[in-house]
């Protein structure tokens, strides 16, 4: 028998009022398949049985039905009005204790039932009671009133639920698998398979970008799942007929950007399913916003300072009619922002922020600052760690802090293994802080000693590729090398679990264009992992190892970058707590290893505020959610408060400019209105990157000042 799964959004009573008193009431419910999808104009059979008292009592009533369900999946049941099995109806003493709905299908519209469920009645239909109770007209009338009410709730829940435009079900993937244009699979770790999408004839499909830029076609299968064709460099696909199905691979880095649709042009990610729409929230819900910020913020003097209300506000300002402004003597508020440029060094000033909305102040919030005079620090000499994604290893945030720490009249010293002198850092672009930081998941690697290299290749995600002596192709991710061209490299591929083959000495030459000396000789190969802090020894994370190995100075300050790939659009709580929960792994092994070393999580920016590619209000939600939790573990947890300091990097970039591909300069950040953002909804232009350089850069020399 095909499985289906009935699913009862929510079941209704309601009562039909004529001259005698109703016996017989309604039950509804929407049926779909394994595969989530409506079934449709089909006929199924129904037994519904009343238990009085208890889920495992006998039955006091029985009856039978069968069903067509319409063009939504739906059935409809009068309850009283089936072909009586057991019992009567009209004899029930709803007065009488608890009674239960015991629910039975067949899918093929037999009596092969199956049992659905058991649903307690939370309360005894109204006019059902009464026949039990003697019932007057003074009932009657009631009943009337409940009709007209139970009708209009009826038509408003259904408006509630809404089916979402995406027809692509992140849940149902095959993982590290890829699918070439013959539909045949093989094994890749970086790749995953949707399941087969079911399709609507002579309807255009549009995916987003995540999926045509993989280089992959798109297979159409008939009814019976057989291979029909590959579409290939086509966006919208357009004339689909006789075909049943598509499938298709993808990056699962990007999971959470594939978006398949009808329609001939991409609109703004939403997540596969069903959802309530926002008439069902309260008012307060839909349309109040709420700020999110650390209970501190930090300054320097003499140096400008810009907060956007639309990058740390949970709703824009113009969804929700609200204008915001901070209560402060030595700033300004404009439209989209406040700007100040204190003049004094101070800590713990008072500065306020108030919401207003329709002209009435509907929330306050107080917050502290401190504002460093940076030559008190100096002549310092500072080791810092940058350890993060994709944002981290361009690299454009960490030179911006190095230069302006160095005007300063500080020495800086970048630690790390990827990217070049100036942008040094521990950064991989799609890296997790679990797969960066905590654990092994993302595979082992070799570390080589080398000397007499000329020319340095890329490192990092998407780095210089070489094949070793055996023909395997590697990927430098990293390496430490001296001005003589003497010391190590690391060499793996992202995912992999077996490195066995690679040679303990040998050479390796080089495959793609990127720069790099054309052959590498090494004389040795150490056994290591992809997550840099991982002890090969111990498969533990081992901040000391990592510094001792590669021969490191102990940091001053780690600042770890993480965010965008750890949580996916609209996280759950527990998806949430689980990341904090993490993030506190890694900062523990940092404190423990480095116990007077400050550690600074940058919170990054989640997305262009008008991009239609990615999902910005399940982005936002998730990231709010993530700061309000670290903010609470970190900023007023006193085991940590001294030596790890949040920064809402966030809040400091302009999520229109900071994204636009116009060119505006870091001086011009006033404009009230909306530009076109660039290519790249997710990371920031170069002046949105040296924004994120404005809110770290204070925290660095508060703590520098308090060491």
């Amino acid at each position: 028998m095909k499985k289906t799964i009935l699913l009862a959004f929510v079941v209704l009573f309601f009562i039909e009022v004529f001259s005698t008193v109703p016996q017989r009431f309604s039950y509804q419910a929407v049926v779909r398949n394994e595969k989530n999808i409506l079934v449709t104009n089909s006929i199924i059979g129904i037994q519904i049985s009343i238990l009085q008292s208890s889920t495992t009592d006998n039955a006091v009533y029985i009856e039978q039905h069968s069903k067509t369900t319409n063009s939504n999946g739906l059935i409809s049941v009068e309850i009283g009005s089936g072909v009586v099995v057991y019992g009567d109806f009209s004899k029930i003493d709803w007065s009488s204790g608890t009674y239960f709905i015991k629910t039975e299908f067949d899918f093929e519209g037999g009596t092969n039932y199956i049992i659905s469920g058991i649903t307690k009645m939370l309360s005894v239909p109204f006019a059902l009671h009464a026949n039990t109770v003697n019932g007057t007209d003074v009932l009657y009338r009631k009943l009337d009133s409940l009709k007209s009410e139970n009708n209009a709730l009826k038509s408003k829940i259904n408006s509630f639920v809404v089916s979402t435009k995406n027809l692509f079900d992140k849940s149902k993937i095959t993982s590290s698998k890829y699918m070439g244009s013959t539909g045949l699979i093989g094994d890749n770790t970086l790749y995953g398979i949707s399941d087969y999408i079911p399709l609507k004839e002579n309807q255009s499909i549009v995916m987003t970008k995540a999926v045509i830029t993989a280089h992959i076609g798109i297979n159409l299968y008939d009814s019976t799942k057989q291979l029909i064709s590959t579409i290939s460099n086509t966006n919208p696909i357009t004339g689909i007929v006789n075909t049943a199905y598509m499938r298709f691979s993808f990056l699962l880095k990007d999971i959470d950007l594939v978006q398949a649709e009808y329609g001939n042009v991409p609109t703004m990610y939403q997540a596969y399913g069903y959802e309530f729409s926002t008439q069902c929230l309260p008012q307060y819900v839909t349309n109040k916003s709420e700020a999110v910020l650390p209970d501190t913020l930090f300054l320097v003097k003499n140096k400008s300072v810009n907060l956007y209300f639309d990058s740390f506000l949970t709703m824009p300002l113009n969804e929700s009619n609200t204008t915001a402004k901070f209560i402060e003597n030595f700033g300004n508020n404009y439209s989209r922002q406040f700007n100040a440029i204190p003049n004094t060094d101070s800590s713990n000033q008072p500065l306020t922020l108030t919401l207003w909305q329709n002209g009435s102040q509907i929330q306050q919030y107080s917050y502290k600052y401190n504002v460093t005079d940076p030559t008190k620090n100096t002549g310092k000499k500072l080791n810092l760690l940058f350890i993060g994604d994709s944002f981290t290893q361009r690299g454009i945030y960490i030179q911006e802090i190095k230069r302006l720490l160095e005007q300063d009249g500080l020495t800086v010293n970048l630690l790390g293994t990827t990217g070049p002198p100036d942008k040094r850092c521990e950064g991989y672009s799609g890296g997790k802080i679990s797969n960066i930081v905590v654990d092994t998941s993302s595979g082992v690697s070799r570390n080589i000693y080398v000397d007499n290299i000329k020319t340095l290749p890329l490192s990092g995600w998407n780095g210089t590729t070489y094949k070793d002596d055996n023909g395997s192709i590697w990927s430098c991710k990293g390496y430490k090398i001296n001005d003589f061209g003497t010391g190590k490299m690391t060499f793996t591929t992202e995912g992999v679990s077996d490195m066995s083959s690679f040679p303990n000495f040998g050479k390796l030459k080089k495959v793609n264009n990127y720069s790099g000396d054309s052959v590498i000789t090494y004389t040795r190969a150490d056994k290591g992992y992809f997550n840099s802090f991982i002890n090969p020894e111990t498969k533990n994370i081992d901040f000391n190892y990592y510094i001792n190995y590669w021969d490191f100075s102990i940091p001053d300050i780690v600042v770890l970058q993480f965010m965008w790939n750890d949580l996916a659009a609209w996280a759950t709580d527990q998806q949430t707590t689980d990341l904090i929960g993490q993030t506190k792994k890694a900062i523990d092994a940092i404190h423990t290893a480095f116990p007077n070393c400050k550690i600074i999580y940058s919170i990054e920016p989640f997305g262009a505020i008008n991009s239609s590619t990615i999902d910005i209000k399940g982005r936002s939600s998730s990231f709010f959610k993530f700061s309000k939790g670290m903010i609470e573990q970190y900023e007023r947890n006193d085991m940590y408060k001294s030596f790890v300091k949040i920064a809402p990097s966030y809040a400091w970039v302009d999520r229109v400019n900071g994204y636009s591909n116009l060119g505006k300069s870091l001086n011009d950040r006033f404009p009230d209105v909306i530009e076109s953002t660039s290519a790249d909804p997710i990371h920031c232009n170069d002046n949105g990157m040296k924004q994120i350089s404005d809110c770290i850069y204070p925290i660095i020399h508060f703590l520098l000042l308090k060491k």
